[in-house]
C-alpha cells in the first residue's frame, strides 16, 4: 500500500512504466474469504454479539449518547476489536424515529419512552470487521415500528435467500425493492448492504449499478433501513454466501428490544 502522493509521483516521474488499474480485480481476491478468514469473521461476529448484548445495561433517562457511545468504545477495547470503525448511537421520542444517521455528534440526553437505534461495526479479534444494529425502547415500542422493523428484517431475508453465486449486487438491489415498495417504501437510494473484510466497507455493494457477481465465502452485512410515516426501522446482521445463499452469521434476536430500568 501506498499514498496517493506517492503514486502520483511515481505516474509523473516514470514515463518509461506502463501502469496497470487493477482496482477491480483485487476487490475480487478480497471479496471472497478464506477458511482462515471466515473463522476470524466468526470471531469478529461474536464480539458484535456480545457488544449489543449490553447496550440495556447502558440506557436510561437521563444519559447522553455520547456517554453510550464512549462505554461502547471502551467495551470495543476490552474484548480485542482494535479499531473502532464506526459506533453510532441515536435516540428520538417514539414515533419521530432514532436518526443515529443524522446524529453523529451524539449529544442528546434519554428520557422515558424513547427509542434509541445503535449501530457498532468495528474489527474484530483478527482484524476483520462486521457490522449489527438493534433499536432499544425505554418503553413500550409502538406497534407501528414494531411493523416497521419486520419489513426490515424480512426485506434483509428476501436479499439474503437471493445472494447465490453468480448473481449480481445490482440483482440483489431490484429483489430489495420489489419487496419494500408493496408497503408504499421508498426504493433503495444508496445501499442495502456491503462486503466486509480487512475494511469496514469493501465490494460487493448491494445497489443499483454493482456489477461485481456474487461468490461463495463472501462475508457481507446486510442492512435494510426503512423509513415510513417518520419512523425508521433498520436490521444489520452479517451473513456468509453459500451455495444455496447467505446465511445468517449473527446469533442477536431480530427483534425490537425493550428495556426495563
Amino acid at each position: 500500500m501506498m499514498s496517493l502522493d506517492f503514486g502520483e509521483y511515481l505516474y509523473n516521474n516514470l514515463p518509461d512504466v506502463e501502469f496497470v488499474d487493477f482496482s477491480r480485480s483485487f476487490n475480487e481476491i478480497k471479496a471472497v474469504k478464506s477458511e482462515e478468514e471466515l473463522e476470524l469473521a466468526r470471531k469478529c461476529v461474536r464480539a458484535h454479539e456480545h457488544l449489543i448484548d449490553t447496550v440495556p445495561s447502558l440506557l436510561r433517562p437521563g444519559r447522553f449518547e455520547y456517554e453510550i457511545l464512549a462505554d461502547l468504545e471502551h467495551r470495543s477495547r476490552y474484548i480485542g476489536c482494535d479499531n473502532i470503525g464506526n459506533i453510532a448511537v441515536g435516540s428520538a421520542s417514539l414515533g419521530k424515529g432514532p436518526a443515529f444517521y443524522k446524529n453523529f455528534r451524539a449529544n442528546r440526553c434519554l428520557e422515558a419512552g424513547d427509542a434509541v437505534a445503535v449501530m457498532i461495526e468495528v474489527s474484530g479479534p483478527g482484524g476483520i470487521y462486521g457490522e449489527v444494529s438493534r433499536t432499544f425502547c425505554l418503553g413500550e415500542p409502538k406497534q407501528s415500528l414494531l411493523d416497521l422493523f419486520e419489513i426490515a428484517k424480512n426485506a434483509q431475508y428476501a436479499v439474503a435467500n437471493a445472494m447465490k453465486p453468480g448473481v449480481k449486487g445490482k440483482d440483489l438491489d431490484r429483489v430489495y425493492n420489489d419487496y419494500v415498495t408493496q408497503f408504499g417504501i421508498e426504493k433503495n437510494a444508496r445501499f442495502v448492504g456491503h462486503g466486509q473484510g480487512y475494511d469496514m466497507m469493501e465490494a460487493p455493494t448491494i445497489g443499483p449499478r454493482e456489477e461485481m457477481e456474487i461468490k461463495e465465502n463472501m462475508f457481507f452485512a446486510i442492512h435494510p433501513r426503512i423509513v415510513k410515516n417518520g419512523e425508521v426501522a433498520m436490521c444489520c446482521d452479517n451473513f456468509v454466501v453459500t451455495k444455496e445463499g447467505a446465511l445468517r452469521m449473527t446469533r442477536t434476536k431480530q427483534k425490537i428490544i425493550q428495556v426495563e430500568y
